[in-house]
């Protein structure tokens, strides 16, 4: 099936007002199916399709919980130093090497059906994290995270301090959001 100009600008014009994928709001139109989507997508970025993943749950400790939630992977198998993820859309070069940085690990991905992430990831508790929290709210980048929580890991600091002294953040913005999300506030560092 072929998707009409009208079709497609339609799906353009939902993705600038959701913030969705596009992929994502052509199976919701029932232009394409789920199998069709991660076939295009395997073969643009030139990656095998996991159509079903037998989850081993060991695997999700191998992985941040801020990676997983803001980069939408999750870890399939583990073949010594190699960590398969899946991923609902390919990850870009720099992103992937940071997520070796962070877990010591050799990344390969595999693209995963819209329908098979969702039910993984509901085998996954994830829990809320200032970190996406932020991201969410358009004040960071998910890359922006990625390195705080690779400092955070060598100081040992809370994420929210590394923000704030690298400037990524300032220290109200991080505090109204602090309490926005847990419903406390902290004293700020004069």
């Amino acid at each position: 099936r072929v998707i009409s100009e009208s079709e497609l600008e339609k799906a353009l014009s939902i993705q600038q007002k959701e913030g969705l994928r596009l992929g994502e709001i052509l199976v919701r139109m029932d232009l394409i199916n789920e199998e069709s989507l991660s076939d295009l997508l395997s073969t643009q970025y030139d990656m095998e399709v996991n159509q079903r993943v037998d989850f081993d749950a060991s695997l999700v400790a191998k992985v941040p919980s801020d990676i997983l939630a803001l980069f939408e992977v999750i870890p399939i198998s583990l073949d010594g130093s190699l960590l398969t993820l899946g991923v609902r859309e390919p990850l870009s070069e720099e992103t992937v090497e940071n997520i070796e940085i962070a877990t010591h690990y050799n990344i390969r991905q595999q693209v995963l059906p819209n329908n098979e992430y969702y039910r993984l990831k509901k085998l996954i508790k994830l829990p809320v994290r200032l970190g996406i929290h932020l991201v969410i709210k358009g004040h960071l980048k998910g890359d922006d995270i990625l390195d705080g929580l690779m400092e955070q890991r060598d100081s040992s600091k809370p994420l929210g301090d590394i923000l704030v002294e690298n400037g990524m953040i300032t220290p109200e913005t991080l505090s109204h959001e602090f309490k926005a999300l847990f419903g406390i506030g902290f004293l700020l560092n004069a």
